[in-house]
């Protein structure tokens, strides 16, 4: 029984803490950032490149995707790097979010090569910060 009562208090509390921190804007690790955005097949990037090269683009999809990458290029300078100086991680962060951002516009403006453009752009960024804080 009382293992029953620790599980409930437990549970009920990690209810009210997910909802507190659901109203105050999703904090997310540099992992968290790059994992949704970068990792793998259905990653953001992933989507929004394969997306823009059918023959019929998806518009509202492509620029719902883009702009939950350029929300978390803001959010990403605010995180802290694996490893390394975190001045020199704050730069190579606020720059990737510039590129986020220019993701977004292109999608915005319906641009298909303005979105592919920009996604390179943002790939040819990774090795410097991974080499650096990763």
């Amino acid at each position: 029984m009382r293992k029953w009562i620790v599980f409930a208090v437990v549970a009920i509390s990690a209810v009210i803490i997910s909802a507190s921190a659901s109203a105050e804007g999703e904090k997310y690790t540099a992992k968290q950032i790059m994992s949704k955005s970068n990792g793998g097949p259905k990653s953001l990037v992933k989507t929004i490149g394969a997306a823009v090269k059918d023959k019929k683009v998806d518009w509202p999809k492509v620029q719902a995707a883009a702009d939950e990458l350029a929300k978390l290029g803001e959010a990403f300078p605010t995180t802290e790097p694996k490893k390394g100086d975190k001045d020199s991680f704050v730069k190579l962060a606020t720059k990737w979010a510039e590129g986020t951002a220019a993701v977004a516009k292109a999608a915005k403006a319906e641009d298909a090569k303005g979105v592919e453009t920009a996604i390179s752009a943002l790939g040819k960024q990774c090795g410097t910060c991974h080499m650096a804080h990763r």
